[in-house]
């Protein structure tokens, strides 16, 4: 049987993948991600955890923090699944570079206004 994880872990699963995406990318430059097989595979699959954790947000907490692309994140976890042998490591890139950062700074508030509102 599985175990129910509430929200707030969800939210946090997703903040330990992007704290991970961070650490393996510090000090490498695109040239270097581009000839390493193995990180390639690790930040898809991070993307990927990103993506699935989304997934299981209440539809009350997406619709109450709508600055998030709930749906973006969603989608790229599915594309990264169902597509897998088709995945554009440039666009994978892009996004840690872009969009990661961000998405951070709007999860880690998130997840505050969740622990104040369970306090």
């Amino acid at each position: 049987m599985k175990r129910r994880i509430n929200e707030e872990a969800r939210v946090q699963h997703m903040l330990n993948a992007i704290i991970e995406i961070q650490e393996f990318v510090s000090n490498t430059v695109y040239e270097e991600y581009l000839q390493d097989r193995k990180l390639q595979l690790a930040l898809t699959r991070l993307i990927e955890i990103i993506g699935e954790a989304s997934n299981h947000v209440a539809e009350e907490t997406k619709n109450r923090f709508s600055e998030i692309e709930w749906r973006v994140l969603t989608g790229i976890g599915n594309v990264i699944v169902h597509e897998y042998f088709g995945i554009d490591y440039d666009i994978i890139w892009v996004v840690i570079q872009k969009d990661i950062p961000l998405l951070r700074i709007k999860l880690e508030q998130l997840l505050s206004q969740l622990n104040k509102d369970s306090d």
